[in-house]
């Protein structure tokens, strides 16, 4: 199952993402926008990613990603359920949600390596 730890060594690959304590969930932001929460009581993860990448993520797997029930998953919202998403898939949606929150100098400095 993946972890905070696992889900840090992801989030920490990309530049100028804090970690930062949001109400009982951990957040993580890019300046200042949160992109990323962490939620341990329920093991699931909720990201901002576009609508079109939401649904996208759903439809490919529809068991482990599911949009938050209210207007904020229609703004892209996502839950991600931790104890059965694949840590390649976690990574690429986790990447997805930061190209849609980071400004654009930001995503030019992430290295080709890292998105593998």
């Amino acid at each position: 199952m993946i972890n905070l730890n696992v889900i840090q060594e992801i989030l920490f690959l990309l530049p100028e993402v804090i970690e930062e304590h949001h109400l009982k969930l951990i957040s993580f932001r890019v300046r200042k926008e949160v992109f990323v929460t962490y939620n341990y009581e329920q093991s699931q993860v909720c990201l901002k990613l576009s609508p079109a990448e939401q649904r996208n993520f759903h439809s490919k797997h529809e068991l482990s990603f599911y949009p938050v029930p209210n207007s904020w998953g229609r703004q892209g919202w996502t839950h991600i359920m931790l104890d059965i998403v694949d840590k390649q898939v976690l990574k690429e949606a986790i990447f997805s949600a930061y190209s849609a929150n980071a400004p654009k100098e930001l995503l030019e400095q992430i290295r080709p390596e890292d998105k593998e």
